[in-house]
């Protein structure tokens, strides 16, 4: 959980001192910052607030012994309620940089099953070992 919290004192910090650093000077890089790199690491930084947001109501849930099924019904009431508190699921089509909201609780989600798959598989048997 620290990396997480350094994450989200260190992507605003990045984020507030590229917009300082390029907003005097013109050109590719100010442009790349306005156009692509500031919006994508705020939408990442929200996503992060939502990644912390659900693992401390997922371990309320956990320390209230409830269930798989409850914790799961959890997830997608609140996801629902945020969708359509944004607009609806419109608003992913006119706004594609919500998207960007959904990286850090994707790989939140994702990394703890790649390494269970990787962990898995475990090392292969080469022709010598045979």
């Amino acid at each position: 959980m620290l990396h997480r919290q350094l994450q989200t004192i260190l992507v605003p910090a990045v984020l507030i001192g590229g917009y300082i650093l390029f907003s005097s000077r013109g050109g590719f890089f100010a442009d790349a910052w306005d156009g692509f790199v500031g919006p994508f690491l705020f939408t990442y930084w929200i996503g992060l607030g939502f990644v912390i947001t659900w693992e401390v109501v997922r371990y309320s849930l956990h320390t209230d012994m409830a269930s798989p099924r409850t914790v799961a019904l959890t997830g997608l009431v609140v996801a629902v309620f945020m969708l359509m508190m944004l607009g609806g699921p419109a608003v992913l089509f006119e706004d594609p940089w919500l998207f960007g909201v959904a990286i850090a609780p994707g790989i939140e989600l994702g990394l703890p099953w790649l390494q269970g798959r990787i962990a898995a598989k475990g090392p292969s048997a080469e022709a010598s070992d045979l």
